[in-house]
């Protein structure tokens, strides 16, 4: 969502998980290194890096680009199994020569911790794609409870709702393409990926209004939907108004 927003000159630095084209990982999920008291993933590849990395370094030694650059090699190495990211810089990158203490403060550096110097990888984890973090959760409250008890018939009701909702996002946002833009080209235009520099979308005030109106006909997309946000900016860019949304919603989602 950067790409466009940040000129250089407002003092401003950012740095991101991964690129305008990728998921982020999630990391310590239940099953995968997390320990047994948790049900979550208790974080993910690129900001376990991040806070990794200033357990162990120097904070009044290293700078904002030296540990860019060590977070950004560990992420993208990925696991020993699967899941990597491209993480991006943003903004006024003159700002990148600042020492870590300036913003955070200082403190001895760890041993005990992991050394992303080395850029390796975590590699007795499984990374796991972020949007599944919550699919994941509810799949390890079913495992773990007692079969037929109350708490694992709650569980199961939640993961068969997790998966129905997903099915249903899944379907409407492609079946709403295809009403919009024919079958032969609605997954060309859906998942079209605009030239780096350009703004993912023309008019931010169209992308937020075709998101409201899809989920007020065809409900929440939830943090699973998010996925298809390039699907709705795409339709913005492609000319779509409101009220051929409202009507390619309807006959979806009704």
């Amino acid at each position: 969502m950067f790409e466009g927003l940040l000129p250089s000159n407002i003092n401003i630095y950012v740095t991101t998980a991964s690129n305008a084209t990728e998921d982020s990982w999630a990391e310590y999920c239940p099953g995968y290194g997390a320990p047994s008291a948790f049900d979550t993933c208790l974080g993910d590849l690129y900001s376990i890096s991040w806070l990794e990395d200033c357990d162990i370094k120097d904070l009044r030694n290293e700078t904002l680009q030296q540990q860019y650059e060590a977070v950004r090699a560990r992420t993208l190495k990925g696991t020993k199994f699967n899941g990597s990211s491209h993480v991006t810089q943003y903004g006024d990158m003159s700002l990148s020569a600042g020492v870590l203490s300036s913003y955070m403060g200082s403190s001895p550096p760890s041993s005990s911790h992991y050394s992303t110097s080395q850029g390796d990888a975590l590699s007795p984890f499984v990374s796991i794609p972020q949007r599944d973090a919550d699919l994941l959760h509810f799949q390890h409250k079913v495992r773990k409870s007692a079969v037929g008890t109350q708490e694992y018939l709650e569980a199961q009701e939640k993961l068969r709702t997790e998966i129905a909702h997903r099915q249903h996002v899944d379907y409407s946002i492609n079946n709403v393409g295809n009403l919009l833009f024919g079958f032969k080209n609605s997954a060309k235009v859906l998942t079209s990926v605009r030239p780096a520099g350009q703004p993912l979308v023309d008019d931010w005030d169209c992308l937020k209004t075709l998101v409201r109106t899809y989920e007020k006909y065809c409900g929440s997309l939830s943090s699973y939907g998010l996925k298809y946000m390039r699907h709705i900016a795409n339709m913005c860019n492609a000319g779509i108004t409101a009220d051929q949304l409202v009507a390619a919603s309807i006959k979806t989602c009704s």
